[in-house]
């Protein structure tokens, strides 16, 4: 994911210029559906990963919050807040790097002739399950 922070970074400036984007989808529309593919995974794998980081982050709050976490030896309250400290800085950085795909999304569809490469029945498929995931996990 290292490169997707810098790609992310770059692509609107490319975006900017959208006939690039266009002969680029008009040119060799099979690697850019596999980019785009590469992207939908990107962002599913992002996002499952910051639903799962909120999921800890929630359950250690809800543990301090009823008196449990007191409760527990030193020695195991250290250890989940190091957990907790941990799942904090991990969910806001993928956070972070999710909005950046999410954002590169909004650019690959921001024009009609792009948007057309999404429209192909394998790409709507993929697209709605992949939001109906994330519309059920919200």
């Amino acid at each position: 994911f290292s490169f997707l922070s810098a790609i992310a970074s770059a692509f609107p400036c490319l975006c900017r210029v959208q006939e690039t984007i266009r002969s680029l989808c008009r040119s060799n529309a099979e690697q850019y559906l596999a980019f785009i593919n590469m992207i939908i995974n990107d962002a599913t794998y992002l996002l499952d990963e910051v639903f799962e980081k909120l999921s800890e982050i929630k359950e250690f709050q809800e543990s301090e919050a009823n008196g449990s976490f007191a409760s527990l030896p030193e020695e195991t309250r250290e250890e989940r807040a190091g957990a907790f400290r941990q799942a904090e800085r991990i969910a806001e950085s993928v956070c972070s790097l999710s909005n950046e795909t999410i954002t590169m999304i909004k650019y690959l569809t921001a024009d009609d002739e792009v948007q057309r490469i999404f429209l192909r029945p394998e790409m709507i498929d993929r697209v709605a399950a992949m939001l109906n995931y994330f519309l059920l996990e919200l």
